[in-house]
């Protein structure tokens, strides 16, 4: 191997050594009761919450809606996983200072083939844990389930639970796509400032895969499911949900825009650039738009969940073709906000 592979594959096996020190996945769990917020943490050997009681009392709600508790000591992955890591920690770099291409091959075959696994098993422990639930608990609800979503966010009841890979998930995405460098470096057979750009490029590439997934665009609403977040009422006419999504991949939704500007106007902190706001347009039923991008109107004529009268059109040619009435009032999101702060 020449020394820009070698490298490589020495600093894609230390990068495996960051899984024991930070988190390989987060779920984080909002809901009005809970303000502050709650959150779990994945970690190669253990589960903890992201605070320090918030285990046991994710527990305790786990236990009114019928499902298990989360007890690290019965999930037997945890006593394998420290030793994975090891062994392909081990295996880089020998493979770094032994190897050629085939191992480089062979080592990433089953990295990719562990790492498939194990995302699957993560996602069959997630489907247990939301669907085997205890006939007896205090609170049922017909045909629900409480399974966190495997990527990004989901809406259970009046919760948003948000689950994204954590720095040791990362770490081992990043010592992956070095050790395909190193590889395509291998295959190349050149040590020239040119390889590495193409190197770059191959880190670019995968980068760009990775955070494609992680974007913070609207997930549709499920009416007749989900809970607004602001009012807990089931969201149900498709002409008037709205949704926010935060910078870090969150999803709160409301049946109406009133109660999207209300949650907005209740947050005197509340910064724009970091969420993302949409509405429902009123003529194109489950669509949503840009919240900042839109034009109201407030007619007695619409009747909108909370008594706000509010639909969203994304012009003034829909709106007037809509609801033709020249004396409702058309307001900017930022004339809506300020209306409905008074």
């Amino acid at each position: 191997m020449n020394r820009i592979s070698r490298s490589m594959m020495v600093i894609s096996a230390l990068l495996l050594l960051i899984t024991f020190i930070t988190p390989l996945w987060n779920i984080s769990i909002s809901a009005p009761q809970y303000p502050e917020g709650l959150g779990l943490e994945i970690w190669t050997s253990r589960i903890d919450g992201a605070q320090k009681n918030d285990l046991r009392t994710i527990n305790g709600l786990n236990h009114y809606i019928g499902m298990k508790r989360i007890e690290p000591d019965d999930i037997p992955e945890l006593r394998y996983m420290p030793f994975i890591i090891l062994f392909f920690f081990i295996s880089a770099l020998l493979i770094a200072f032994k190897g050629n291409t085939k191992t480089i091959l062979l080592w990433l075959f089953l990295f990719s083939i562990t790492g498939a696994i194990g995302l699957y098993d993560f996602y069959q422990w997630e489907y247990d844990y939301g669907h085997n639930l205890n006939p007896d608990a205090p609170i049922k609800v017909p045909g629900m389930n409480y399974q966190p979503p495997l990527l990004g966010s989901k809406q259970l009841l009046n919760i948003n639970a948000t689950s994204l890979p954590g720095i040791g998930a990362v770490a081992i995405l990043i010592s992956v796509m070095l050790a395909y460098t190193a590889l395509f470096i291998e295959r190349k057979h050149k040590k020239t400032p040119e390889s590495i750009n193409s190197s770059g490029a191959v880190i670019m590439f995968f980068l760009t895969l990775f955070f494609a997934g992680c974007d913070h665009d609207p997930v549709p609403i499920e009416y007749g499911k989900d809970l607004c977040i602001e009012c807990e009422m089931l969201i149900s006419d498709a002409r008037f949900g709205a949704e926010r999504v935060t910078a870090k991949g969150k999803i709160f939704r409301y049946d109406s825009i009133e109660c999207l500007v209300a949650s907005i106007n209740a947050e005197n902190d509340f910064n724009g650039s970091e969420s993302t706001l949409w509405v429902t347009a009123f003529d194109n039923p489950s669509k949503l738009i840009e919240a900042e991008k839109t034009l109201y109107l407030i007619d007695v004529s619409i009747r909108s969940p909370m008594g706000g009268n509010i639909a969203a059109f994304k012009d003034t040619v829909t709106l007037r073709r809509v609801v033709p009435n020249q004396t409702a009032t058309v307001l900017s999101w930022n004339q809506l906000l300020t209306r409905f702060s008074e």
